[in-house]
């Protein structure tokens, strides 16, 4: 990518942060304060503290969410390390959930989700790099594939068979909301897109 875009990608996440940072803000009750690049990305402080993972695009149409995406496994990692007890945990990103994807149990009501399945698949997708990459390094492979989401599988199947659950398990005010925000690269408008994934209180 030309170093041009590399900027203007900077510029424009850093925008996009500020302005979802006071979003969320007014949104928020009286006695609420955010913070910027602390525990994560934007971080709301009011009766719960809320840890918002931001995935920005410039793309016209960004490949959707899956289980299977670097994005989720950055995010997990990020919330993983973080180790935040009690908190809230969003990832927000313009492009929207892939059909059929088990993160999608993520939109449902609590009553209707089925979060074993989504832990299902994320074990799954992350055992399937995990072995992947334990065969090609078995093969003195120069390269070892699936590198950019290596490190959110591997904290991720670090962490003990409850302390996935908490990651990823369901809260009252859990919910997805496909009205996230993209920017564009030329006027710099808002329009209505993408998807905010809420997982639950996390400890």
């Amino acid at each position: 990518m030309p170093a041009s875009h590399s900027a203007i990608d900077a510029a424009v996440g850093y925008y996009y942060q500020g302005v979802y940072a006071l979003l969320i803000l007014l949104q928020a009750g009286d006695d609420a304060e955010v913070l910027l690049e602390e525990a994560d990305d934007v971080v709301l402080e009011g009766t719960q503290k809320t840890l918002h993972q931001l995935k920005h695009s410039l793309g016209a149409d960004p490949r959707p969410l899956s289980v299977k995406c670097r994005q989720v496994w950055t995010t997990l990692r990020a919330w993983i390390d973080a180790d935040v007890p009690d908190a809230q945990l969003v990832l927000v990103s313009c492009a929207p959930l892939l059909a059929k994807d088990p993160l999608n149990q993520l939109a449902l009501t609590r009553q209707d989700r089925d979060i074993s399945a989504v832990l299902a698949a994320l074990v799954h997708e992350a055992e399937r790099v995990r072995d992947a990459r334990h065969e090609a390094e078995a093969r003195d492979e120069p390269k070892l594939p699936y590198e950019d989401r290596a490190p959110g599988v591997y904290s991720f199947l670090a962490l003990t068979t409850d302390a996935r659950t908490r990651l990823v398990s369901e809260s009252p005010s859990s919910r997805t909301r496909p009205t996230s925000w993209r920017f564009a690269a030329a006027s710099w408008s808002t329009s209505k897109a993408g998807s905010s994934l809420r997982s639950a209180s996390h400890s």
